[in-house]
Parts: structure tokens; sequence; C-alpha cells
């Protein structure tokens, strides 16, 4: 660490960076991810949640709570990522997210799916 410290680093600008094949695919990698997470909507998600949890039936006051309860959970996941990055790789919690989310959604699509067509979920019959 010491030799680290010690050795002169130079910055690296744009270009330079984006010349650097070493560097090319975690810089590809990193956008994607971020430009997923921006495509998901997340941030309309937060804009819009105290009128979605008023029109859901819950007062001004509840609604506010409710949107700072789902900002505090967001924020308390968010600092267990690091926790889970010392004591597990990143491929296995990038590719077990990204399997939760794909199988969330997918049930959410069937969920909205059912109650849009006014279908019922057909019992199991014994």
């Amino acid at each position: 660490m010491e030799l680290e410290a010690s050795a002169k680093v130079e910055a690296s600008g744009f270009m330079e960076v984006l010349r650097n094949p070493r560097l090319r695919l975690p810089l590809i990698i990193v956008c994607a991810f971020l430009g997923g997470q921006q495509l998901s909507g997340i941030n309309a998600i937060f804009f819009y949640s105290v009128s979605v949890f008023r029109k859901a039936g819950l007062s001004t006051q509840a609604a506010e709570w409710a949107n700072l309860g789902a900002g505090s959970l967001n924020l308390a996941t968010s600092m267990v990522g690091p926790v889970l990055l010392k004591r597990v790789n990143r491929r296995p919690l990038m590719l077990f997210s990204t399997f939760f989310c794909a199988v969330c959604l997918f049930l959410f699509a069937m969920m909205l799916y059912f109650i849009v067509s006014g279908l019922r979920i057909p019992e199991s019959r014994n």
C-alpha cells in the first residue's frame, strides 16, 4: 500500500480512458447499468409516489410518511450493497439481483393482466 501511495499517479483525460482497452469493458458495464437504472423509471416513481399513495386511499400526511418510508428503505438497501460486496463476488450479486427483478416484473405484469382483463386466476380443483 505504501508503494502505491508513493507512486506518482497521473490523471487520465476522458479520451485516454476511452482509448485504454483495460478500462473500456468496465466503463461499458457501468454505463449500461446506470442507463438501465434511469430507464427503469425509479426517479418518476419517487416523484409521483405521494400522489400514488393518496390515490390508494392514504391521507396527505400518511402518504408523505409512506414516501419517506420508501425513500428510507431505498437508502437502507443501498447501504447493504457495499457490505455484501465485501463478502460475495460482484457477479453472483448482479446475476441474483437481475434474476430477482425479472421474476418480480413478470409477476407484476401478470397481476396487472388479470386485474385489467377482469379474469380470475383459476383455482386448482382437487
